[in-house]
């Protein structure tokens, strides 16, 4: 009869049908600016090529993201978040992000081991900010300590250029939607690859340096910059936590776009943007590139090339004369009319181009070697 009773009596665990990680865990690498919630429960990011890792124990993956879109692309139908996910850095699967949705199944039927996971955000900030809160692994898996982060660092300030803005779409008349934004395939992000550099991009399309696309002259990247993420101006981004060792700047085609700008009004915000820089990172090689979408030939009276890289060199000469030695100059090559994305963009194809220049061009001034 006792017997009978303590059987009775014994109550049956029942494990967790999932082990959760939440953002805060110190064993997720983040680049890129994200924005924790009070409770930790939530990191808010936007911009291009914000990436997430991870290393994690089992044969699943689940990835939970809400996303934030209100937009609709060139076509009126609604936008979205696109994300590269990378497991076991193999060939990436392209994730939609759906508003109404929180919970997607990233990893599955994998061998019971270590495995690796990356999410990268393909889509601008334009296109809305997106909430990660967290991965859900098997029951009693967790993670382990992840991949270092690369030795070098990159910073790149730029437009729709450095968005990566209709870079996979198949003709310049094509109208822009999110699919055809690819941010890992962009010049900036090929170059970080190349360099085996940590990459980052504060990018926004329409922006410029002293009135953007929209003629507008608030809300220019210079004024974008300090953000933690686009939709809230509020929070702003603490420099300290993270120093680059090189600043691309490529900005000014959308000031171009209406009309030259006057002279004194962009070199005073691209002075200002650079003392700026300065300030936030002080040890940082700066690059300031001229556009590879300013043309002398259309319209051809306007010479915007030679006009807007005698701008930005100017910038720089005032620069130079507070003392200031390690900023250069670089020109990329003009898109030709075989490579062109979406609304006139660079595609694919001409972001390569310019990344092998721009690769061989930082490598030389910065004395790295292929390898580190």
């Amino acid at each position: 009869m006792f017997v009978l009773m303590m059987a009775a009596c014994k109550k049956r665990v029942e494990l967790p049908e999932y082990a959760f990680i939440a953002p805060s865990d110190s064993l997720i690498n983040y680049s890129g600016r994200f924005y924790f919630s009070e409770d930790s429960l939530s990191a808010k990011f936007a911009w291009t090529g914000s990436t997430i890792k991870a290393t994690f124990r089992g044969t699943s993956c689940k990835l939970m993201l809400q996303d934030h879109v209100f937009i609709k692309d060139g076509y009126g139908d609604p936008q979205a978040n696109y994300f590269y996910v990378f497991i076991d850095e193999q060939f990436p699967t392209l994730l939609r992000a759906e508003p109404d949705s929180i919970l997607y199944t990233v990893a599955q039927n994998l061998p019971d081991t270590t495995h690796t996971i990356e999410i990268f955000r393909r889509t601008e900030g334009a296109t809305g900010s997106t909430e990660f809160l967290g991965f859900r692994l098997d029951t009693g898996k967790n993670l382990v300590e992840p991949p270092s982060y690369p030795l070098r660092k990159i910073e790149f300030i730029g437009n729709s250029i450095t968005c990566g803005y209709g870079n996979e779409g198949d003709s310049a008349r094509c109208k822009y939607t999110s699919l055809t934004q690819n941010g890992y395939m962009t010049y900036s992000s090929i170059t970080a690859r190349n360099l085996n550099a940590e990459y980052r991009a504060v990018a926004y399309s329409g922006m410029g340096i002293y009135r953007n696309y929209s003629d507008a002259i608030r809300y220019t990247m210079t004024e974008m910059y300090d953000m933690v993420y686009p939709q809230n101006d509020s929070i702003c981004w603490d420099f300290t936590q993270w120093q680059p060792d090189v600043v691309v700047i490529n900005l000014g085609t959308n000031d171009f776009a209406r009309g030259n700008p006057e002279r004194k009004y962009f070199v005073e915000s691209y002075f200002n943007l650079l003392e700026k820089i300065r300030t936030y990172y002080p040890a940082a090689s700066i690059f300031c590139l001229e556009s590879p979408m300013i043309s002398d030939y259309y319209p051809a009276r306007r010479r915007a090339r030679t006009t807007s890289t005698n701008y930005i060199l100017e910038a720089i000469r005032l620069m130079k004369e507070k003392g200031e030695q390690n900023i250069e100059f670089y020109a990329l090559k003009e898109q030709t009319s075989r490579v062109l994305g979406c609304d006139f963009h660079p595609n694919v194809e001409q972001h390569k181009q310019n990344a092998e220049e721009l690769t061989a061009f930082i490598r030389e001034k910065m004395g790295w070697d292929l390898v580190l």
